[in-house]
């Protein structure tokens, strides 16, 4: 535990905080209340802590009025006490929306997540950040392309954002923490998750040297956040990692290896990301990286 981010251990909070974070869990586990009716009810009210008081309101965002009864019902209160308990055996720093160090970006995504749990230096979220993302099963050229560019990039002082899978995502992020600009990972995973297990290595450089984030609490896997998210269908089915990492970062940059399911899922992700300014590069880079191509 560093100094920087011992405050924000739910242990460490006033009672103020520790009243924030529940009240945000309440709002997770609420029936029909996903990520972007939350965020409603966060920009309206200013605060998980006074939307849950003011539950009476609620009608004026045409919410629905299961979520006010299950709020008033304590239906939410199992769930919610889970990950409480959770957090306290494995206790991890929590952002929450009310932090100044939330970051901005992350807020002006349509479906922002309320808190994060994160290990490793806080303040990264504050830089200057361009999110990569690419295909597992990645060419040679790929990811001689994606070291060239995100080692220039952290060296410039800019923050190399990904989601630590296996390919693009690791070369990426091993790229970043050779410069002082460093690496964020979003995870699809609680921290504690060893997951992908052929990048235990990069998670320990990444905890030391540069940042892990993610939405889940410890020990949950992706699928098992599955609450009500009244995204479209074809945005549901797109892990909501990917429009996590392009919402902290400024830029994103899209490395197409050829044509299959991988790379069609990775370019899906980069397209719903509209609200970023998003460079592709395709082709080949010749030897040493001199050049590479983006539309």
């Amino acid at each position: 535990m560093t100094d920087s981010s011992s405050r924000f251990y739910p242990a460490n909070r006033d009672d103020a905080g520790r009243g924030e974070y529940w009240a945000s869990l309440a709002l997770r586990y609420c029936d029909r209340l996903g990520p972007v009716r939350i965020k409603a009810l966060l920009e309206h009210f200013g605060s998980a802590r006074a939307a849950v008081d003011n539950v009476s309101s609620w009608k004026d965002l045409a919410l629905p009025p299961a979520s006010a009864r299950c709020l008033g019902s304590g239906g939410w209160r199992e769930k919610a006490r889970r990950e409480w308990d959770s957090v306290r055996e494995k206790p991890c720093p929590v952002l929450l929306w009310t932090d100044p160090e939330y970051p901005a970006l992350l807020k002006n995504i349509d479906d922002p997540p309320a808190f994060l749990y994160f290990l490793g230096d806080i303040s990264l979220l504050s830089n200057v950040s361009v999110a990569v993302v690419g295909a597992r099963d990645c060419s040679v050229e790929g990811m001689r392309a994606t070291i060239h560019i995100c080692r220039g990039l952290a060296r410039a002082g800019v923050t190399v954002v990904s989601g630590m899978a296996r390919g693009i995502d690791r070369v990426a992020h091993l790229a970043g923490l050779e410069g002082p600009g460093s690496s964020i990972a979003v995870l699809g995973t609680g921290l504690d998750v060893p997951y992908p297990k052929g990048n235990l290595d990069l998670r320990e450089l990444l905890q030391q040297r540069g940042l892990l984030l993610t939405e889940y609490a410890p020990g949950m896997a992706g699928k098992g956040a599955a609450f009500y998210d009244p995204q479209p269908h074809h945005q549901r089915d797109i892990p909501r990692g990917g429009r996590r990492r392009s919402g902290a970062a400024q830029r994103q940059s899209e490395y197409r290896a050829p044509c299959s399911g991988t790379e069609q899922g990775t370019h899906v992700r980069a397209r719903l990301d509209r609200s970023r300014v998003c460079r592709r590069l395709q082709g080949t880079c010749p030897p040493g990286g001199e050049a590479c191509f983006f539309r």
